[in-house]
């Protein structure tokens, strides 16, 4: 592009418009892919899943199939030891999520038990009732003008809490019809994962024979990159959990908090859930200590939470942009992108955008 006299570009250096050029033509080229994958990625999850399964699981079965060319006694085929892995896969899953649902199952119970406990059920009923008494000795001495704007509260309150009690019920109900199609696309998954894991070489080679070398080197690269990235994403995440959840645990123990470990464990687990946090489960707390007659330990929850949401923060700043190799500077944004309405979305387009031009300019 020629500059013109009496144009703005006179002012401004032929690199910096040729590099202009370049990001308009890579982020227009980035938005249609994303827009595709984004919509594409709802019907084709257990196909991913699967294919990802099945890249994870190719190195086994290669090596199985390596040492079992040097056995005499047994001749196994490609697609029985595809199917061999993928059973085990199945198995381990399900043993693991039945370990967890026992654990909860297991955990829950105690909980409601100490919960319908006489003793327990007394001191709350007791806290409750010095609680209402406190505020109604307040009451009688407030401006009846007061004392109506406080009723308007609690009704308010009241209404507020009646609505969410009835999206919860709608959400459950959603959840429970839900079972069927979530069941339909586990099923999906492992048949997909069995041929994935069967036919994973000439997938592969398929793709390869689609690109030229130069495409070759640019793919490696990219997935080098990407590698990287979710590799760095997960365990940053996993060590943020495993910190929240031993801070937590010393709060509850201090806050003298029953089960303070597996609740712990939840709560880091939640806090790394968009829109619930670890306030979920230090509120609920906070609130059951304070009518419960311990003030002390809800002040203490209360001060632990701030600590708590402190801490995510700061790792979540340093701690992900150190591992997935970005500034801190671009974490930041994007985590405000994810509290603005784009939402988690707008902040996955921002960094992947800016990690795919950083490995292709």
């Amino acid at each position: 592009m020629d500059l013109k006299k009496g144009s703005i570009f006179e002012y401004i250096s032929q690199d910096f418009i040729n590099g202009a050029k370049k990001v308009v033509k890579f982020l227009i080229i980035y938005t249609l892919g994303f827009i595709f994958l984004a919509v594409s990625l709802k019907y084709a999850f257990p196909f991913v899943i699967a294919f990802i399964i099945a890249i994870s699981l190719k190195p086994i079965k290669n090596k199985i199939l390596e040492l079992n060319k040097k056995s005499k006694k047994f001749k196994l085929s490609n697609g029985f030891v595809s199917f061999l892995l993928t059973i085990t896969i199945v198995i381990l899953m399900l043993s693991a999520l039945g370990a967890v649902l026992y654990e909860i199952i297991l955990q829950t119970g105690k909980l409601l038990e100490y919960l319908t406990n006489p003793s327990t059920v007394e001191g709350i009923i007791n806290g409750i009732d010095s609680f209402v008494n406190s505020i109604l000795a307040g009451l009688n001495n407030l401006d009846p003008s007061v004392v109506e704007k406080i009723n308007e509260g609690i009704m308010t309150i009241v209404k507020v809490v009646s609505g969410f009690v009835t999206t919860l019920g709608r959400k459950m109900l959603s959840f429970a019809g839900s079972i069927p199609g979530a069941l339909i696309t586990v099923l999906v998954t492992l048949i997909s994962t069995y041929f994935f894991t069967k036919e994973i070489e000439n997938i592969q080679r398929g793709v390869k024979n689609i690109f030229s070398e130069k495409g070759h080197k640019l793919f490696s690269t990219v997935k080098g990159k990407m590698n990287s990235v979710f590799g760095g994403y997960i365990k940053a995440y996993l060590l943020i959990m495993m910190v929240i959840a031993f801070i937590s645990f010393i709060i509850f123990t201090l806050a003298k908090v029953s089960y303070a470990l597996p609740i712990a464990i939840i709560t880091a687990v939640l806090d790394f859930l968009p829109l619930i946090g670890a306030g979920l489960v230090y509120g609920i707390l906070a609130i059951t200590m304070y009518i419960s007659g311990s003030k002390t330990a809800a002040i203490i929850l209360l001060i632990g939470y701030v600590i708590v949401a402190l801490v995510r923060q700061l790792l979540e700043q340093n701690l992900v942009a150190s591992f997935i190799g970005v500034h801190p500077l671009v974490m930041i944004i994007g985590l405000f992108i994810a509290i603005t309405p784009l939402g988690f979305a707008g902040m996955f387009y921002f960094i992947g955008a800016f990690l795919l031009y950083q490995t292709v300019k």
